[in-house]
C-alpha cells in the first residue's frame, strides 16, 4: 500500500519550472501581445486593452498540469484569432509550468 503523503511522479514533475499566478499571468500577457495580429493592434494604439485573467491553481490533472487561465479581453471583443492564439499560449506554458 503506498504512503498517501508520498507524491506519485505525476504530482511532482521535476522538469517544470515553478512560478506565481502573478509572474505566470504576466507571461502569458507577454505572449499574446507578442501575438502578429494584438501586435499590430498595439502598434496602431498603445491604449490597445490586452487583460489576462488570473493564473488559478487545479488539482493536477493527467497531463500533470496544476493551473489554468480560463479567460482574457482585447480591444477586439470576440476574436476567434485571438481566442484560439491565446489558448495555445496558455497550453504550451502549462505543460512547462508549475504553479506554486
Amino acid at each position: 500500500m503506498s504512503d498517501p503523503f508520498t507524491p506519485s511522479p505525476i504530482d511532482t514533475p521535476n522538469d517544470r519550472q515553478t512560478l506565481n499566478a502573478h509572474l505566470i499571468t504576466g507571461l502569458v500577457e507577454q505572449r499574446l501581445r507578442n501575438a502578429p495580429a494584438i501586435r499590430a493592434a498595439l502598434e496602431e494604439d498603445a491604449d490597445f486593452p490586452v487583460v489576462v485573467g488570473q493564473a488559478r491553481a487545479h488539482e493536477r490533472d493527467a497531463r500533470g498540469r496544476n493551473w489554468d487561465i480560463l479567460a482574457f479581453r482585447t480591444g477586439f471583443g470576440h476574436w476567434p484569432q485571438c481566442h484560439a492564439e491565446f489558448r495555445a499560449i496558455v497550453d504550451e506554458l502549462r505543460l512547462t509550468i508549475d504553479l506554486v
